[in-house]
């Protein structure tokens, strides 16, 4: 009777790896997926590099093995750093800023790096705030706002201080950020890297003059609180402001 028991359980067993086998060979099980959340330029980069025939899924996992990654004649960095994060106050009409940002680890190799620094919160009087609620602009088109832009290229001087203790110009004016052949002679008088020239400085400044704002974005910007603050800031004579950045000077 044992026996029996015993040759009944080991055909079952025999029947039901079987049923598996046959299960794997014509319809395997889904694999297990999970939703992520990503700024908008890391999906536009992810979109240039999927082929035809891929998926996000697929560029994401091919990256994870390799530091970069190429499409056309270009060499689009992709998991090569990690993230810094940094925090400077600055004026900002007539008041005081503060400004976090994130950007790459270049592990003290001025030759080769990019920054690619994304400005993640803002500090406004009570208020805390992300850049694009501030500015009424994403960090990808922000060279279509001059507050943000001006906020950005700080931002990068910020981080070429901590990171090579190199300094832009002292006592530097607003228009001084905007002036490229001031971060050209930088660059080129610490033989700073030439990508981060052009991706981090060159580029966002060509786009402020070449690319049209479009109607859109126009009037998200216009309604943002920076430009209510800058319409008011401008209003004041420039008594009144000279008193109020002294005023700041002084808390500070």
């Amino acid at each position: 009777m044992e026996d029996s028991r015993k040759k009944d359980l080991e055909l079952f067993l025999k029947g039901l790896s079987s049923d598996f086998k046959n299960v794997s060979d014509t319809a395997a099980l889904p694999k297990r997926t999970k939703n992520i959340k990503v700024d908008v330029d890391v999906w536009e980069t992810l979109n240039v590099l999927k082929e035809r025939d891929q998926t996000f899924n697929d560029v994401i996992a091919k990256m994870l093995g390799s530091t970069t990654q190429t499409k056309g004649n270009k060499n689009l960095l992709a998991i090569k750093y990690k993230r810094k994060r940094a925090f400077f106050t600055t004026t900002f009409a007539g008041q005081q800023l503060g400004c976090e940002f994130e950007y790459n680890d270049s592990k003290g190799v001025k030759n080769d790096f990019t920054l690619d620094v994304q400005i993640k919160k803002v500090f406004i009087g009570k208020k805390t705030m992300s850049a694009s609620e501030f500015f009424g602009v994403d960090n990808t088109h922000k060279h279509y706002s001059k507050d943000y832009l001006i906020l950005y290229l700080k931002s990068i001087t910020v981080a070429l201080r901590k990171e090579f203790r190199i300094s832009f110009k002292e006592n530097a004016l607003r228009n001084d950020y905007e002036n490229l052949v001031l971060w050209r002679k930088l660059y080129y008088e610490h033989g700073l890297s030439e990508d981060s020239f052009t991706s981090d400085v060159e580029d966002p400044l060509r786009l402020s003059e070449e690319e049209p704002v479009t109607d859109e974005w126009k009037r998200s910007i216009q309604s943002s609180l920076a430009n209510k603050m800058s319409s008011e800031w401008n209003r004041l004579t420039y008594e009144q402001q000279l008193m109020m950045q002294f005023n700041i000077q002084r808390r500070e």
